[in-house]
């Protein structure tokens, strides 16, 4: 299932990335996805293309986001143009992104770049004291160029992380089976509370196609996760119990 959001940038003054949610009859609307109507496709998401009519006839405003996901995309690709590598997992993967992207889509994140950087900063000037006690006599050389900030993230495997960046950068992710326990954690931790619902929504639906042992397996790697119990457990209950539609 792949799973489309127009979500907001955080609010330039306190960084909050809050999104409302609207309930009616235990179903739940989110913008680009509608988990309560059931004849919903899975593949779900706004036109690319939008007329905004004003209430002067005369004006009309026509936006078109999809050059804009192509042209982020694009960037994605190319390693040069991004400015902070995640070393994910235990298999060290590097994955690329874009510190402002990411800074103005998610507050967690926001925070981390941010603490890293100083970091990073404070190591490089202790070594520019170290190297100045010893360069006293030596001729003056270029600054070598800044290095990319880099961000060890241990507990999530590449595949997963990989979605969140990808949800983050461009706004949609694809969940499935395999990885929509990592996705929910890391939804939990990281405060993406439209990529939460998803995941429930998605993982309701396994119970009619008969993945939910996929899922359970799965789970494993985040038995330690609150999010993945709940998740996992409230499935084991529905499976061999009541059908319900709340969570």
């Amino acid at each position: 299932m792949e799973f489309n959001t127009t979500s907001p940038l955080l609010s330039t003054e306190d960084l909050k990335f809050d999104l409302e949610f609207e309930s009616d009859n235990d179903s739940v609307t989110s913008s680009g996805y509608d988990s309560g109507n059931p004849n919903a496709p899975e593949y779900w998401s706004d036109s690319d293309n939008e007329e905004l009519f004003d209430d002067n006839d005369d004006l009309m405003i026509y936006e078109n986001s999809k050059p804009i996901i192509n042209t982020m995309e694009y960037i994605l690709s190319m390693p040069s143009l991004c400015d902070v590598i995640f070393i994910v997992g235990e298999e060290k993967t590097q994955q690329m992104g874009l510190k402002a992207a990411l800074a103005s889509r998610n507050r967690y994140l926001c925070k981390l770049i941010i603490e890293e950087e100083n970091k990073m900063r404070e190591e490089e000037m202790k070594m520019e004291i170290k190297k100045s006690k010893f360069s006293v006599f030596k001729k003056k050389t270029n600054k070598p160029t800044q290095q990319k900030l880099t961000i060890n993230i241990e507990h999530y495997d590449a595949e997963v992380f990989d979605k969140i960046l990808n949800f983050l950068h461009l706004g949609q992710v694809c969940v499935t089976p395999e990885t929509v326990i990592g996705l929910m954690c890391a939804a939990e931790e990281f405060d993406i509370p439209e990529l939460q619902k998803a995941c429930w929504d998605f993982s309701f639906r396994c119970l009619d196609n008969g993945n939910v042992a996929t899922i359970v397996n799965s789970s494993k790697q985040y038995r330690s996760r609150l999010a993945a119990h709940m998740l996992t457990s409230k499935l084991i209950e529905m499976a061999h119990g009541p059908r319900t539609t709340s969570v």
